[in-house]
């Protein structure tokens, strides 16, 4: 009798552990893909030197558990990979209100300065830009929708690096208006005659770089990005970075 009902308990107790998962499979955390583009000193290929946004997200993905692989592409791309994949993230995204519904707004991730930038002299204002004959601007940026809602007729819109750096050199584009950092860092690799210096206007705006979610990123996976990305401004390590790539902390 005890035996049959031993026999009984054993085969349930077998059954049920091959048809219900574990509880590490339950809580495996899925893999995600960070969507970027190539930005010197933010995003770059490189093992050694990757960019303050891939350590970040690399720092990220250590404090939060989850494996993040990482993909370079066009900006545009990246944008429309990122917003439509649930366990996608793309960081440096500026938060306007055409892209408010189209992504999960995770947390801010440091502030970066915009100004213009000339050959000729300093442009402090944006109404000295409108005077211009041109001004240069990354194509589908934030830095393009912001000389547009300032009434500028004057823009040349650019999704070509060396294209853009030749045309500043030939003076076709009369001042760029972007981040500083940016265009300096991409302006000493591409230039033909490094000995033109660039003159750099007034910073007009600090504008505050998110690290963002696909539309439908879960929840939990966002807040868990969250936490791990405050620890990671919490020790320092954000600030670190910078100081690393371009010599200056961004609050």
């Amino acid at each position: 009798m005890w035996m049959r009902l031993f026999s009984s308990f054993l085969a349930i107790f077998l059954f049920s552990n091959l048809y219900v998962p574990s509880a590490n499979a339950q809580k495996a955390k899925p893999v995600l893909t960070m969507y970027g583009a190539e930005i010197p000193g933010y995003m770059m290929d490189s093992i050694t030197r990757p960019g303050i946004l891939i350590e970040l997200i690399q720092k990220v993905s250590e404090l939060s558990g989850y494996q993040i692989n990482f993909r370079l592409v066009p900006w545009p791309r990246a944008m429309k990979e990122a917003s439509k994949s649930p366990n996608a993230v793309i960081p440096g995204l500026s938060r306007l209100p055409d892209r408010e519904p189209n992504y999960t707004w995770i947390e801010p991730i440091m502030g970066a300065k915009s100004a213009f930038v000339s050959l000729k002299k300093e442009i402090n204002s944006f109404a000295e830009g409108r005077k211009l004959t041109s001004v240069g601007a990354w194509c589908g940026t934030s830095h393009e929708q912001e000389l547009k809602e300032n009434n500028f007729e004057n823009i040349l819109s650019f999704n070509n690096i060396k294209k853009s750096i030749k045309m500043i050199e030939m003076g076709r584009v009369a001042a760029w208006y972007g981040d500083v950092n940016e265009i300096l860092t991409r302006w000493n690799k591409n230039a033909a005659d490094t000995s033109l210096r660039l003159k750099f206007g007034k910073v007009l705006n600090v504008e505050h770089i998110w690290l963002a979610g696909g539309k439908l990123m879960p929840k939990n996976i966002a807040k868990d990005l969250q936490d791990a990305l405050k620890k990671a401004v919490k020790s320092g390590f954000r600030d670190e970075m910078p100081l690393k790539y371009f010599g200056y902390v961004v609050k």
